[in-house]
């Protein structure tokens, strides 16, 4: 039997010779089959899928840590500023304390100062005052030895008996009357021939007597008193009267 050309030249395996049997497909080898890559959405038999519960579990974890953490820095914040603002206020206090201590102590200095100068000035014005008063005596009683010399130096029968008269004007029902004049004065009224009785005409009885302390005018003696009347007396008076005089002026605003 022959065989097309076509046919000759195509491989006839040696199982297909036998007639009847059928014909094998080559299967492929285990390594292919393990090489093979899975596709991404197969699942191997031996992997466990992932519930969507437990992805959503691990999304709440995690994002309650992370709120936990943002917590956390939010407090240190604020922590912080509260520190500042403390920090920032005890500064702005201790400022203010600092400068109310200063105006204090400034004020307490100046105070200090005024109250010294106060009283400079009053220790320099008392000082002035007590000079001034004590200049003003010295020159009053300057004036008024002046004028004791003055009166003593020529002293005269009128002088003398106006002196005595206008001492005795002073009694009021004297009684005896005992008129004691300086030696010189008294010498004069009688070489004037004045009558003694003359210079006191209220008197019952005049008497005239010689003292050497008496420099000048009179004493008056009496049964009710004495009445002093010399010249040193009177001029000492009237200076007294003068001095207390320009006190009062100066006292007054």
């Amino acid at each position: 039997m022959k065989t097309a050309p076509i046919l000759r030249q195509a491989p006839i395996a040696p199982a297909s010779r036998l007639v009847g049997s059928t014909r094998a497909v080559p299967r492929p080898a285990a390594s292919m089959q393990e090489a093979a890559p899975s596709r991404p959405d197969e699942t191997r038999a031996d992997e466990t899928p992932a519930s969507p519960a437990s992805v959503a579990a691990l999304s709440e974890a995690e994002i309650e840590q992370r709120s936990l953490a943002l917590a956390q820095r939010m407090v240190q914040a604020e922590a912080e500023q509260a520190r500042k603002a403390a920090w920032e206020e005890g500064l702005r206090a201790g400022r203010e304390e600092g400068l109310a201590q200063a105006r204090a102590q400034a004020e307490e200095g100046r105070q200090a100062q005024q109250a010294r100068f106060q009283d400079v000035m009053d220790a320099l014005l008392e000082t002035l005052r007590c000079e001034q008063e004590a200049t003003l005596d010295a020159a009053l009683e300057l004036a008024l030895a002046a004028l004791v010399r003055i009166l003593g130096v020529r002293p005269d029968a009128e002088r003398v008996m106006a002196l005595v008269r206008q001492a005795s004007s002073q009694l009021r029902h004297p009684g005896q009357v005992r008129v004691k004049l300086a030696p010189a004065d008294l010498t004069l009224l009688k070489e004037a021939g004045i009558d003694p009785a003359a210079l006191a005409p209220q008197a019952a009885e005049v008497m005239w007597v010689a003292d050497a302390t008496i420099q000048g005018g009179c004493v008056l003696q009496t049964e009710a008193g004495n009445l002093d009347a010399r010249l040193q007396r009177q001029v000492a008076a009237l200076g007294e009267a003068l001095s207390q005089a320009y006190r009062a002026h100066e006292a007054t605003p």
